[in-house]
């Protein structure tokens, strides 16, 4: 069983139309605890080791889509989703800040995520005009 886990979050207007103000940055730290177990999730395949890769997080503009559904992924998500490394996601997260369109990125420290019970965080600073986060990770 391999897969892929990921999620973008971006901002939540208060108030109909009303425009937000920022005037500044705000500091977010992305918590990923794994709960998938052969008891939560019973399969006659669950995998003897259960883990998932290193956690990638990075803060965007609107513009930049790390994936996105029904497009072809980029050989960095090719990557995580195959074998959980990080080096080829990293090198488009650098092109992409270089061109400005990610702020920043991170990946987690300390390997492989056990699961479940497993914990790992990245902490990603945002921006007005870069307000949107993207993490993705690897099952297996």
């Amino acid at each position: 069983i391999v897969g892929v886990a990921a999620a973008v979050v971006g901002p939540t207007p208060t108030g109909g139309n009303q425009k937000l103000k920022c005037s500044g940055r705000e500091t977010y730290n992305v918590e990923f605890t794994s709960m998938w177990s052969e008891e939560r999730h019973p399969h006659e395949d669950f995998p003897s080791f259960p883990h998932f890769s290193p956690i990638v997080g990075a803060s965007h503009k609107k513009r930049y889509s790390m994936f996105a559904a029904g497009d072809m992924a980029s050989a960095g998500v090719e990557q995580v989703a195959e074998t959980g490394g990080t080096s080829s996601i990293v090198s488009e997260l650098m092109a992409a800040k270089n061109k400005k369109t990610v702020r920043n990125y991170m990946v987690g420290k300390g390997g492989a995520i056990s699961s479940p019970g497993g914990t790992q965080s990245v902490t990603l600073q945002t921006t007005f005009n870069a307000r949107y986060i993207s993490v993705i990770t690897m099952l297996a």
